[in-house]
């Protein structure tokens, strides 16, 4: 195995520990790990390729390399001062729930009919 390939191979390992870890809710799109992990990924296939170009994996991981700089960038920004998505609270929708009386209840889906 050739030194490019080993390089590669790691970067693919980065790419799927950040999309699994993300799927298993460990992390969140906007986390640093994950963002480090995207960065790493395409920088190390991107290195690969100097074993073995290829126009169509450098042209996807520099775009990917890019996306990931960009949610990086808008994620510094947002600790700084404006909110981000990961740090808006869900909105508790018990009480709006517990104040309908039983005259004002949603129709159950058998009393539609």
């Amino acid at each position: 195995m050739l030194l490019s390939d080993a390089v590669g191979l790691v970067g693919v390992a980065a790419y799927l520990c950040a999309y699994g870890l993300l799927q298993f809710e460990k992390l969140r799109s906007g986390d640093t790990a994950y963002l480090l992990l995207n960065a790493a990924g395409s920088v190390l296939i991107l290195v690969s390729l100097v074993g073995s170009f290829n126009l169509p994996s450098f042209v996807s991981q520099s775009f990917w390399l890019l996306f990931t700089l960009v949610g990086f960038y808008r994620v510094r920004i947002g600790r700084r001062g404006r909110p981000i998505l990961d740090a808006v609270p869900e909105p508790d929708v018990r009480p709006a729930i517990q104040s309908l009386s039983p005259d004002k209840a949603p129709l159950e889906a058998d009393e539609v009919r």
